[in-house]
């Protein structure tokens, strides 16, 4: 219980942008040895998926998600120093960024560090990412995965679409995996495109890339 309890405090903290109420918090969680991942995703995590919704729907506005950014950003401060000292043996090489035209990139930075920590050499190309860099890069280091973040429902119906043609064009197809994740995203649609996998939040991407290279090391003998 005091686990939820903490979760849904940050939670809170991080929809009404309260930056210090997050950082103390996040240190609480550390005291009271609340595994930093499940912090992470049960309250951060939660907490900034329906500031995205509120963003989305016309309730926040620019400011307001820069307030409750700031808001995870300090409680992340805090706890993922701890995950990423958490190495695991080398798994894969995961390229991620947020999509063109979204520039929110806080789940995506989680994500990450999550990755790092389970065994994935990440190459985070960072926010507002030109589609043809996720090529350049997945190229230039022979990538396992693609992963894209995607806030905003108008930048997910038209980049990633590109991206994927991208990936056709550069002959990249069945050498490689895609992900997709974000406040925008969903299985549904993931499946639709022809996205290989959907994440929900940052410890479903870890086990759902872990899935993912495993079916290309298959593919490739």
């Amino acid at each position: 219980m005091m686990d939820q309890d903490i979760c849904e405090k940050l939670s809170k903290a991080v929809i009404e942008g309260d930056h210090r109420e997050a950082r103390r918090l996040a240190e609480e969680s550390l005291k009271m040895n609340i595994p930093p991942r499940k912090t992470i995703v049960e309250g951060l995590m939660r907490g900034m998926k329906e500031v995205d919704s509120l963003f989305e729907r016309g309730v926040y506005f620019v400011s307001d998600l820069l307030i409750s950014a700031r808001a995870m950003n300090e409680a992340n401060k805090v706890l993922l120093p701890q995950i990423e000292s958490e190495k695991a043996d080398y798994i894969g090489k995961f390229v991620i960024g947020v999509a063109r035209g979204n520039v929110q990139d806080l789940g995506k930075n989680v994500v990450a560090s999550m990755l790092r920590a389970a065994g994935f050499e990440v190459y985070d190309l960072g926010k507002d990412v030109p589609s043809e860099e996720f090529i350049k890069k997945a190229k230039e280091i022979n990538a396992d995965i693609i992963g894209i973040s995607v806030y905003t429902t108008p930048v997910r119906d038209k980049v990633v679409p590109s991206i994927l043609k991208l990936i056709k064009q550069a002959g990249l197809q069945g050498r490689l995996k895609t992900m997709l994740g974000g406040a925008s995203a969903t299985a549904e649609y993931a499946e639709r495109i022809g996205i290989d996998a959907y994440a929900e939040d940052a410890t479903e991407a870890v086990e759902k890339a872990k899935i993912l290279v495993k079916e290309l090391r298959n593919l490739q003998g």
